[in-house]
């Protein structure tokens, strides 16, 4: 029996269905197919539009951990041949740090190695700035950019509400993440101290090309909180180096940046208070604002620890670090367990209760049982003992001496052997437990660190070598207030021989050999290393460190 036809059914009948001819010089194939696409080779004859797809594949891929080897192929790809493909990159490169604020250090430390890098661009004779010069060109745009006219362009077409408002939200990230991503750049110093302190005032609602004489006393009429946001964000981003350098350029006779940001915190100090020459601003960029004078006060340390991308080494060192808290814990708690264990061994069995009777004279008498336990012998030899008219004293002797054989039978003595990380995991992991010092200032716990980290024996003097470099490293591109707490950790680790001289001179030499390098980044880098080389040699005796005190 034949169905009947669906009126609405226009496919036609399955036996007329034939199929589609397949033309290969014709149809599409995947590149990555054909062989005729590569990343780590680039070809003279590669297109542009080629070249920017190779470049953004490996970008996609680009890592902490890899960052090095995907760096490179990303210089391979080709993306300094001519301007185009440059100022492409170049954009690519803002978008991502825009939209992946964890990994701005890492798209700020890549624009760093392009602007060191010659590119068939570069043709006039300061190679290797056509890069940064389109960088800051593009920064700029971005930076002054209206978010009203960002948003009229992302919502051009969209009527629904909750459309419109998720642009909206995509658009103010990405401006933030612009914010923090030009604060990377000034990190890496591709960004000078005198651009970042004349565009910061125009965030707080000052005129874009206003004097310091117009900055002084300035009223602000009205401010815009997403540019108050903004300035909150880079402050947290750059508050520390930059306050730091600060202080340099002034001392240096140079006062007109940090009189800037004076009048900068003027205002902000104002807004957070409330104050009624001020314009009032919502509650909660009001508590954004005190949380930043917070965390300034505080020295640049935030309450709650900042995510930030890391690398897998970095995520073992976090693992390894909390296990060995966990496990000093647990060694230094009470043990219940044994307690309740040794209670219960003393308290007779239910059954044995139970199973109790009285002999024909009214005595009770207690079954023997199977166990061999000392206290159960005890606990008989106490109940004959009561039949007599006098206690034996030797009763209790016998009763302690069981107990003393017990104990000493049934203990048992364990050794271990300590397996300690190479010597550029120690230096990671005590650059860690110092972080934690400078927050927390709990002295005998970094102590007790260093000293788990470095060890005896063999392969000590490598890991305290490293403790001390890393130490010295990290206190480097601080405050002099970290440099003086170092100082205390390391004449406590001298005193109690957890370092050696030998360690401190050994570790002293890649601070010395990149003093110049780290400068460059943070100016109270050579005054800090001084310090700790003077400290040094003090405590050290027998120890030469001419070397570093030629540097410094």
């Amino acid at each position: 029996m034949s169905q009947k036809k669906n009126p609405k059914d226009t496919a036609p009948a399955l036996e007329d269905c034939v199929p589609l001819a397949v033309d290969d010089a014709t149809r599409w194939k995947a590149n990555v197919f054909t062989g005729t696409e590569s990343v780590d080779t680039p070809s003279v004859a590669d297109s542009d539009e080629l070249v920017l797809k190779k470049s953004m594949l490996v970008l996609n891929k680009l890592s902490l951990t890899k960052f090095d080897k995907l760096s490179d192929a990303y210089v391979a790809t080709g993306v300094g041949r001519n301007e185009f493909v440059l100022k492409e990159a170049v954009n690519m490169i803002v978008e991502k740090a825009q939209s992946e604020t964890h990994f701005s250090a890492m798209y700020a430390s890549l624009c760093m190695k392009l602007s060191r890098t010659a590119m068939e661009v570069e043709t006039d004779k300061n190679g290797g700035k056509r890069f940064k010069e389109l960088l800051l060109l593009r920064c700029q745009s971005e930076f002054e950019k209206s978010t009203e006219e960002s948003i009229a362009q992302a919502t051009v077409g969209i009527t629904d509400k909750e459309e419109i408002e998720y642009h909206k939200k995509l658009v103010k990230k990405y401006y933030l993440g612009h914010m923090q991503f030009i604060g990377e750049l000034y990190k890496v110093d591709l960004i000078k101290y005198k651009i970042l302190t004349r565009v910061t005032p125009p965030l707080l609602g000052f005129g874009a090309h206003a004097t310091l004489e117009e900055l002084r006393g300035c009223k602000i009429r009205a401010v815009d909180e997403e540019k108050i946001e903004c300035f909150v964000k880079l402050m947290l981003t750059v508050g520390n180096l930059l306050e730091a350098q600060c202080k340099f350029y002034r001392e240096k006779g140079k006062p007109e940046g940090d009189e800037i940001m004076n009048e900068c915190w003027r205002v902000i100090n104002g807004l957070a208070k409330k104050s009624a020459e001020f314009p009032s601003l919502s509650s909660r960029v009001v508590f954004l604002l005190q949380e930043l004078l917070e965390v300034r006060s505080n020295r640049w340390v935030e309450r709650r620890q900042k995510e930030e991308a890391k690398t897998l080494q970095e995520i073992h060192a976090d693992i390894a670090k909390e296990e060995n808290k966990n496990a000093r814990h647990n060694r230094s708690g009470p043990s219940s367990s044994s307690s309740s264990s040794s209670s219960s061994s003393r308290r007779p069995p239910k059954d044995q209760k139970e199973k109790t009777g009285a002999d024909a004279d009214g005595w009770a008498t207690v079954p023997q049982t199977k166990s061999n336990n000392s206290n159960n012998n005890s606990y008989s030899s106490s109940s004959s003992s009561s039949s007599s008219s006098k206690p034996k004293p030797k009763s209790t002797s016998t009763r302690s001496k069981a107990t003393t054989t017990t104990t000493t039978t049934t203990t048992t003595t364990t050794t271990t052997t300590k397996t300690y990380t190479s010597p550029a995991e120690c230096g990671k992991s005590a650059v860690s437990a110092l972080k934690e010092f400078f927050t927390g200032g709990d002295l005998p716990e970094v102590l007790l660190s260093l000293s788990e980290l470095i060890g005896k024996g063999d392969g000590s003097q490598g890991r305290g070598t490293a403790v001390v470099r890393d130490l010295t490293l990290h206190v480097m591109e601080q405050k002099e207030e970290q440099a003086d707490k170092l100082i205390k950790v390391l004449g406590e680790a001298l005193g109690q021989k957890i370092v050696t001289g030998g360690m401190c001179k050994g570790g002293l030499e890649d601070p010395v050999e990149f003093l110049e390098d780290i400068a460059v980044d943070a100016p109270l880098a050579k005054g800090l290393l001084g310090k700790i080389v003077g400290f040094l040699t003090d405590k050290c005796e027998g120890e030469d460190f001419g070397f570093a005190k030629l540097s410094v």
